[in-house]
């Protein structure tokens, strides 16, 4: 079973990352929460194969600092090894930061069509 957080605050485009579902193989879970603290408790508990955030969550933790929490919660890990895709509307400044800092890849916010999603995805997740 492979299992895919999307943190997003904006109910239509979390409702985007659900219609994905459809077009994943079976063995996939897809899980949503609408903040960075939600994201952060939820990885403490559960193993997810890769994380889809976006990069604006509100108040409270942002999708960079959501990022930099589990990237520093695993830098003593050399096996750590989990996609993080950046999932923005802001500048492209905001994508080479997330990609500098060791993202796996960005996605255009209202750019993207659930099968271009589940491409990356895929292709992130080896499969």
């Amino acid at each position: 079973m492979k299992n895919i957080l999307f943190v997003e605050d904006d109910d239509n485009t979390r409702l985007m990352y659900c219609l994905t579902k459809r077009y994943l193989p079976e063995g996939y879970s897809i899980y949503t929460v609408t903040t960075g603290e939600q994201a952060f408790r939820d990885i403490q508990d559960t193993t997810y194969d890769i994380i889809i955030t976006d990069m604006n969550l509100g108040e409270g933790i942002s999708g960079k600092q959501l990022f930099l929490l589990i990237k520093e919660k695993h830098e003593s890990n050399s096996d750590f090894e989990m996609p993080i895709f950046i999932f923005c509307s802001g500048t492209e400044e905001l994508v080479k930061e997330a990609i500098d800092n060791g993202a796996m890849d960005y996605i255009y916010k209202y750019q993207v069509e659930p099968q271009d999603l589940v491409n990356k995805v895929k292709q992130a997740l080896k499969v």
